[in-house]
């Protein structure tokens, strides 16, 4: 096991008294993010379902017609449309984006809410994030790095002091607009070392794109 990944494993074992169960299912999300997104492995799906996909227009089409572009294809920008799954019952959704490099793809896993977050939510969750964070820095492997904020958005981050095993550097973060009830975090390879990537980090297909749409 990396210092980093060892780091992770170690901060996400704390315990959030407040709203104990959107911690834990927080804390479940974010280990798969980091054990796949840090080793370079598959992402592991156990106990969860797949939400219908993502699918975005591709605006290059100029014929009239309504086409898609569906999950696993690459848009113009070389971006994946994202797949998204969750716990059937969880308040979470965990959603990896994948984007095309010459080595194959560059990953982002993030965990988004499936519905507005309390204040206090987005409160217990900023502070699972912190003290998994504080943990990982404690364990070596990481560290911090400042992110912008202002009086309507919280952002804070910690980056890999080495690339993982696909030679990406890694970032892992949180973004928290409390007022809004938004609480995003995510652990991703960053953009910028020339052979950063691999193979995808999904071990199965994409699910059908609607019935009756052109991809």
């Amino acid at each position: 096991m990396t210092p980093a990944l060892r780091g992770l494993a170690a901060a996400l074992l704390l315990a959030t008294p407040a709203s104990a169960d959107l911690a834990t299912e927080w804390r479940d999300l974010q280990a798969r993010c980091g054990a796949a997104i840090v080793r370079g492995a598959a992402l592991d799906l156990s106990g969860l379902r797949e939400r219908a996909p993502d699918f975005a227009y591709n605006r290059d089409v100029t014929d009239g017609t309504r086409r898609y572009v569906a999950p696993g294809a690459a848009t113009v920008g070389g971006r994946l449309v994202p797949r998204n799954f969750e716990a059937p019952d969880g308040a979470l959704r965990m959603r990896l984006i994948e984007h095309r490099t010459r080595p194959g793809t560059r990953a982002i896993c993030e965990i988004v809410p499936r519905r507005a977050l309390s204040r206090e939510e987005a409160d217990t969750l900023l502070a699972a994030y912190r003290e998994m964070k504080r943990a990982a820095l404690e364990q070596g492997g990481w560290q911090e790095t400042p992110l912008r904020s202002d009086a309507t958005v919280t952002r804070e981050g910690m980056v890999t002091t080495a690339p993982n095993a696909r030679d990406c550097p890694v970032i892992a973060q949180i973004t928290v607009r409390a007022a809004e009830g938004d609480v995003r975090s995510s652990v991703s390879e960053m953009a910028g070392a020339p052979d950063c990537g691999g193979p995808s980090l999904l071990d199965r297909p994409a699910p059908p794109a609607p019935e009756g749409e052109d991809i």
